[in-house]
């Protein structure tokens, strides 16, 4: 814990007065967080930090030329980042257009190296395990330091492959037109309908 909540936990990046993409705070903090979790754990073992937050998906390239299939990845993410469209959209599209068929860039080999001029490929992204706390992350700073200011639509509930039940307990919003500037704000849900500004 002392090592975590240490004053210079987040490193020279995030001192002083420097503005910095809050999901690079987070992801800095998961890390921490996950390595003394482990360190004060037997091997093998998962702590209550892993179990509440980690997602788990898989990754796969397939060849639809050749029917070949390339090596399943099995990944873990604390926080699942969703690229922002051009236009306005829901939470629940961005998790489907993530976690589904996905563009595969030119010059990438077939799995199989089959002899195909063009090899029509395609990356499958597959959730495996849901976390009973799902963190979401926005991407608005996405190649540069101006803000993308796509409106997004969500609800207060969540509900993904049919089983998997979230309700709204916080959001963390940025105020400011780039990321060299601004002020974060968060909205925390207490009980039932009450819901606190944290500024």
């Amino acid at each position: 814990t002392r090592a975590v909540w240490s004053a210079d936990w987040m490193g020279r990046p995030f001192q002083g007065i420097r503005q910095q993409d809050v999901d690079d705070a987070w992801l800095k903090l998961s890390d921490k967080l996950k390595t003394a979790e482990e360190a004060a754990l037997s091997p093998g073992l998962q702590g209550g930090y892993h179990k509440l937050l980690a997602t788990a998906y898989g990754a796969q390239l397939t060849c639809s030329s050749c029917q070949g299939k390339g090596r399943h990845q099995d990944i873990e993410m604390f926080s699942l980042q969703l690229a922002l469209p051009a236009t306005k959209a829901k939470v629940e599209d961005l998790l489907h257009r993530e976690f589904g068929k996905q563009h595969v860039e030119e010059g990438t080999l077939c799995p199989e190296l089959c002899k195909a001029a063009h090899p029509q490929l395609q990356k499958f992204h597959t959730v495996t395990q849901w976390p009973p706390v799902l963190v979401l992350t926005l991407k608005r700073f996405s190649g540069g330091l101006q803000k993308i200011t796509t409106p997004m639509e969500h609800t207060e509930r969540l509900l993904l492959d049919g089983t998997h039940h979230y309700l709204l307990w916080g959001v963390i919003v940025h105020g400011g037109g780039t990321i060299a500037a601004g002020h974060y704000t968060a909205y925390v849900r207490r009980e039932g309908a009450l819901w606190l500004l944290c500024d």
